[in-house]
């Protein structure tokens, strides 16, 4: 009993720090770097077509939709998942912001100006987006509600940064703008995977919140235009403020959606 007192106290050694194989971790970053992939594609096709040629599509769905054709196994799985949300969000989100920037970019864009419908719609629209979007990737996550916010990544950022300059309004701007978006998200991805589990939530929201304080301190001269009123403040806000809102509640969404399955599935053995 002595000697045990006299030994000192060693405290406990911290946990190793245990990354994932290289394997999974190009797994998890596939989709969004195939999406940055087609993104760079459609930038070049529209550069020597022009803009107005709707050619830069095809660069655009082809790729992910080889990636989402892997099937039969979890990760095959995992894939569609995450192919379809960014398909939704390069064929439907990325148009509508754009055009949203078009209608945004009329100078002294207020309601006494009769400027601003065009703009109410154009926010309405993206807003609606969104928020489908969001709500298919509560759904896709409901058996690991913690990866919502990844899954929701790219939509989530793409929004304060094409909303923070009146120059996305053209494709050949706004392409390159968002094939940086997926590759940060992918980056991210790899990121959040090398964290304790119960960090992996945190990501998201911290990495959308970095974004806009990015965005408002950088180009805080080039967010409005020229003349803009407190309506075309209010739609900025409102389209930013949605992004980050979802992104955090998506964990929350993504479990109650898997709480109201297991209590279908226990009503259904139930009447069994």
């Amino acid at each position: 009993m002595r000697i045990a007192q006299e030994a000192p106290v060693r405290a406990p050694r911290p946990a190793p720090l245990v990354l994932p194989g290289w394997r999974h971790m190009a797994t998890l970053a596939a989709p969004d770097l195939v999406a940055t992939l087609s993104f760079m594609l459609a930038y070049v096709v529209a550069s020597m077509r022009g803009e107005f040629s709707a050619l830069f599509v095809l660069p655009l769905v082809i790729p992910s939709l080889i990636l989402g054709a892997f099937n039969g196994t979890q990760v095959g799985q995992g894939w569609r998942s995450a192919v379809t949300v960014n398909l939704a969000t390069m064929l439907v989100l990325f148009p509508m912001l754009v055009i949203r920037q078009s209608t945004v970019r009329v100078p002294y864009l207020d309601a006494a100006h009769g400027t601003v419908f065009a703009a109410v719609v154009s926010t309405i629209a993206v807003l609606v987006v969104l928020v489908g979007i969001a709500l298919y990737v509560a759904w896709a996550s409901r058996e690991d509600p913690e990866s919502a916010p990844l899954l929701f990544l790219p939509a989530a950022m793409l929004v304060p940064l094409l909303t923070s300059a009146t120059e996305f309004a053209g494709i050949g701007n706004a392409l390159p703008a968002a094939g940086l978006i997926f590759a940060l998200a992918a980056g991210l991805t790899l990121v959040a995977s090398m964290l304790p589990p119960v960090y992996t939530v945190f990501v998201g929201p911290v990495a959308v919140a970095a974004e806009v304080l990015f965005v408002t301190l950088v180009r805080q001269e080039r967010i409005f235009p020229v003349g803009i009123g407190e309506a075309g403040m209010v739609l900025f806000a409102s389209v930013v403020v949605a992004a980050i809102g979802l992104v955090v509640l998506l964990p929350a969404i993504s479990a109650w959606i898997q709480q109201v399955e297991v209590l279908r599935l226990h009503a259904e053995q139930a009447h069994s």
